[in-house]
């Protein structure tokens, strides 16, 4: 996955925002992990695993935006890339949690 950001807009930096912290709150939940700095916690959790997910994906040049468009059908191609930074968001996010837990404790 490219992160580009020239030339990004309020409106796409806030949905990056929104997404990473939905997929942070949801790796919290499913990982039943502690709640530590609240949102900006899941936010920060969410960003480190899209970046984490995304580095892995583009170290074995994977492309998840690719595959998704080829796999799903056409009225939610233009909602791809967004696709794939919440499920790379929400893989990380339970992968860094899963890490994390034994040091945190649960929930």
């Amino acid at each position: 996955m490219l992160i580009d950001y020239d030339g990004a807009n309020v409106l796409e930096i806030a949905i990056w925002i929104l997404i990473v912290t939905a997929a942070g709150f949801l790796g919290r939940v499913l990982v039943k992990g502690k709640n530590f700095f609240g949102l900006w916690g899941d936010a920060f959790i969410g960003l480190l695993g899209v970046l984490l997910i995304g580095t892995l994906l583009r170290a074995f040049k994977f492309s998840l935006t690719g595959w998704l468009t080829e796999t799903v059908p056409d009225t939610i191609a233009p909602y791809v890339f967004w696709l794939d930074i919440g499920l790379c968001a929400l893989v990380g996010a339970i992968v860094l949690r899963a890490i994390l837990r034994p040091f945190t404790g649960g929930g």
